[in-house]
């Protein structure tokens, strides 16, 4: 693993990053929706060719089996460590999980979890931590209601803890075999603790955007974006940036890597940098 951190100077650096941020939002949104409009047409020839051979077939998402599955519990278990020596003598860890419970009453419960562990010559570079549980309901085919509750702590970053529990409501952009688009927009309560300060309350503003696109039968790309805003202060927000690609070995078992972004724009303390990035190499256990 990767680790580094970028110090932005000035008000006209923090006004482009600020920029870029937004752009990079719209260009990843736009290509995804390009991306969803070019599948459609290929989905729709395919679907009236076969037509009058699914009318023949039958319904197999009612069977025993198939709800056994969509009711049953899944997820991931992923470690990774990498280990340098020469000039610097670094070592890093990751471990992280994902599980995922969906109802037969339009519930589906996820938590996921990533912790970040690394030394450069002997002192500690980074130590970090991320939870997050969330429950989404199916209001229809479309349109989910969401309530979400995400925990960090980074001290090298002067984060003690950050809690942050929301609710708002998501939508179903695309929803396919091949991909999977989803943005959603709430609001909540921010509970937040730097080093040496004291504890504090927002009002938190919510923003949140995911797509899964399966490459081939053995590979898949993963993006998500996070942005979070203090009401009272829409200038001090935390963006979260992921991009993983994942290959199976085996139909149980998969290697992943995976891109981190986390950029604050007010900082507990001028000190502190700004920007996070972290690259993490993992094996990854599913069940």
């Amino acid at each position: 693993m990767e680790y580094h951190n970028l110090q932005p100077s000035g008000r006209k650096t923090v006004l482009n990053w600020e920029l870029i941020l937004i752009f990079l939002n719209i260009f990843i949104l736009g290509g995804n929706i390009i991306a969803s409009d070019a599948i459609l047409p290929s989905e729709v020839n395919s679907g009236s060719e076969t037509a009058g051979a699914e009318k023949k077939k039958p319904d197999e998402s009612r069977s025993p089996g198939k709800k056994e599955k969509k009711e049953g519990l899944s997820g991931s278990v992923g470690a990774g460590l990498s280990l340098t020596s020469g000039n610097s003598e670094t070592i890093n860890w990751n471990i992280s999980f994902d599980i995922n419970k969906p109802t037969d009453l339009g519930h589906n419960l996820k938590m996921n979890g990533l912790y970040l562990r690394g030394k450069e010559n002997g002192k500690l570079s980074v130590d970090r931590l991320k939870l997050s549980m969330r429950d989404d309901y199916s209001i229809n085919r479309s349109v989910v209601g969401f309530g979400n509750v995400s925990y960090k702590s980074d001290p090298l970053k002067g984060i003690d803890y950050l809690v942050n529990p929301s609710g708002g409501l998501g939508w179903k952009i695309r929803e396919s075999d091949k991909l999977s688009l989803q943005a959603d927009a709430g609001a909540g309560v921010l509970i937040e603790r730097d080093t040496e300060l004291d504890r504090k309350t927002f009002v938190s503003i919510n923003s949140n955007q995911s797509m899964t696109y399966r490459l081939s039968k053995t590979a898949s790309l993963k993006q998500k974006l996070d942005v979070l805003w203090k009401a009272d202060d829409l200038v001090d927000y935390l963006v979260n940036i992921s991009l993983s690609l994942a290959t199976k070995i085996t139909d149980a078992s998969e290697l992943q890597a995976e891109f981190l972004n986390d950029f604050r724009n007010k900082p507990a303390d001028i000190a502190y940098k700004k920007n996070d990035i972290a690259l993490i190499l993992k094996y990854v256990v599913r069940f």
